[in-house]
């Protein structure tokens, strides 16, 4: 919605959306509007006025924060949360293992910069120098 005008513009897959539903809206420092959807993520080119698709998680997008650094957290619902490296250009994926009690079994990147995760009996915070404990799925 245009707060000057009041006009509202719907967008859908003809403005490149990869599903019609998006649960997830993200303004990054940058300026960059992310919108997580049923699959994946989306990125909006206000140029075009269209959207690109920039990964699919193959799961539900439910939230997206940006730490200190720069870096966009999403969370997801079967697909662990994914870390947008900005200044490498690369994405690594944090996931809950089945039987490892210092995997992610539910997740949230706090306002300290941290990420949170807890396992049931225990909550951890993840720093960025630090990733023992924290299993992810990439090298």
């Amino acid at each position: 919605m245009n707060i000057s005008s009041g006009q509202t513009t719907h967008y859908n897959r003809q403005h490149g959306l990869t599903d019609l539903s998006c649960y997830a809206l993200f303004r990054d420092s940058q300026g960059t509007l992310w919108a997580g959807s049923m699959s994946g993520m989306n990125v909006f080119n206000a140029a075009s006025s269209q959207f690109q698709p920039v990964k699919s998680f193959g799961a539900l997008t439910l939230d997206i924060d940006e730490d200190r650094r720069g870096n966009l957290w999403f969370s997801t619902q079967g697909s662990g949360v994914w870390c947008y490296q900005r200044a490498s250009r690369s994405w690594k994926n944090y996931r809950h293992q089945a039987g490892d009690t210092l995997s992610l079994a539910s997740d949230h990147q706090g306002e300290g910069g941290g990420l949170y995760a807890a396992d049931g009996e225990e909550c951890v915070v993840f720093q960025r120098k630090r990733t023992a404990g924290i299993h992810s799925d990439q090298p």
